[in-house]
């Protein structure tokens, strides 16, 4: 039985210009929150002045105490995929649960 699983890419840049996949196993997910953070006087000098958004990030935590963090635009794409990947790990627990490994 092939268990589900999250896969990702990253969007390249930073260190390294590479683009990099990640694969999680949805048992391996210990919590998945969404924190949106206001700009404050740090993140001003580095954002233009004239953006009024919040920094929006949701992060996943293993239960190998791995945090995979990722970042939205907006607060409602960052509640969209916390409140996504929360149900789809309901799912599978209940399928489990029922013992139905036929979907």
């Amino acid at each position: 039985i092939e268990q589900p699983k999250l896969e990702w890419s990253s969007m390249g840049g930073g260190r390294t210009g590479e683009i990099l996949t990640k694969t999680l196993h949805l048992h391996q997910i210990h919590s998945i929150t969404k924190s949106a953070t206001e700009p404050d006087d740090d993140v001003d000098a580095i954002l233009d002045e004239t953006e009024d958004e919040s920094l929006c990030f949701c992060s996943i935590t293993t239960t190998d105490g791995e945090v995979h963090l990722f970042e939205s635009i907006t607060s409602e794409q960052s509640e969209r995929f916390v409140h996504g990947i929360k149900n789809v790990c309901a799912r599978y627990s209940r399928l489990i649960m029922q013992q139905d490994l036929q979907v």
